[in-house]
């Protein structure tokens, strides 16, 4: 079995490219053929020097480089750890983990190098808010995008959030969705979406953590 650890940034970008290629963004990540179609992009984001890959013992991280984006200045540790705290973990066999090779190898060569470029300007502005402290990344979203505390309105009294997605498609402009603070349902977070118009739009009420949902 291989363990792949991807960070939230390269995550969501591999989303943004996996919908444009096959039409819509599913968040069905047990599917197999998503998964295997995801760990392609990024093994290609690799093959074209925009993503990182460390190994140790049971695990391959892969993080964004600074081709991909470049984290100008004195960045403090506090913030470095903010950046890669997040990491979506994937699982593919052997048999698996081959096919995604050789779909990368397809994937290096046929990506739309465009919205890439315009992907990783828009998931590059969103690290440039976490590293001037005005937003903090609270993780991935489930079908697409990350959840964030907005610090620059928050308060003492009473925390903002928002949804940032790049949806199907970065040439659109980067979705921003104000969120209320999370509800707990069923014994997970779940953030309501506060505007009835950006619901409509969106389709749905409320957005949820990625993965395994954060308990109450």
């Amino acid at each position: 079995m291989n363990k792949i650890l991807v960070d939230a940034f390269t995550f969501e970008v591999a989303r943004a490219m996996d919908g444009k290629a096959s039409g819509q963004v599913r968040g069905d990540l047990d599917g197999k053929l998503e998964q295997r179609r995801l760990v392609a992009i990024i093994l290609a984001l690799r093959a074209l020097g925009l993503v990182t890959a460390e190994e140790d013992y049971d695990a391959i991280f892969f993080c964004f480089s600074e081709a991909a984006k470049e984290l100008r200045g004195d960045v403090s540790d506090e913030r470095l750890w903010e950046l890669a705290k997040h990491k979506i973990c994937f699982r593919l066999t052997r048999q698996e983990m081959l096919r995604a090779l050789k779909l990368a190898k397809k994937y290096s060569a046929t990506l739309d190098q465009a919205a890439l470029k315009e992907s990783w300007s828009v998931v590059g502005a969103i690290i440039d808010l976490i590293l001037i402290g005005d937003v903090r990344l609270m993780g991935p979203e489930f079908e697409s995008g990350l959840i964030v505390e907005d610090l620059a309105r928050s308060t003492a009294a009473t925390k903002q959030f928002a949804w940032y997605s790049l949806g199907q498609d970065a040439k659109k402009g980067l979705r921003v969705v104000d969120l209320a603070e999370p509800e707990v349902i069923n014994g997970y977070h779940r953030f309501p979406i506060t505007s009835a118009i950006s619901a409509l739009e969106c389709g749905r009420e409320f957005v949820a953590y990625h993965g395994i949902s954060r308990p109450a």
